[in-house]
């Protein structure tokens, strides 16, 4: 396991044996942070997540896409098997795809 540790005028990489095996000035190291959490509305959110039983299944996943599709006039039937059929995969793909052209 190796740590990034601010040293003297930049950036050292320990190892956790605490050798010191790199050093980058500031002008080379860019650092990024993210930062994620769980925020629950009330207790009963909270103990749900807990217990794992807010967790999305296939089941679910295919019910809000048929909700949305149908809510967009698109009337389609649920698919046998959402994850192998082309029809479902592909009206899929046309309805939600990314309108911002791709770059070359």
């Amino acid at each position: 396991e190796s740590r990034l540790v601010r040293g003297v005028g930049g950036w050292d990489v320990h190892e956790a044996d605490g050798s010191t095996v790199a050093h980058f000035e500031d002008a080379e190291v860019r650092i990024t942070m993210s930062w994620k959490a769980d925020v629950f509305t009330d207790e009963a959110s909270l103990r749900l997540n807990d217990a794992g039983e807010d967790q999305l299944t296939l089941d679910l996943v295919v019910d809000v896409l048929l909700d949305d599709l149908r809510g967009r006039g698109i009337e389609v039937d649920r698919p046998a098997d959402p994850l192998t059929d082309r029809e479902w995969v592909g009206l899929l793909a046309d309805t939600y795809q990314d309108p911002a052209p791709a770059i070359a």
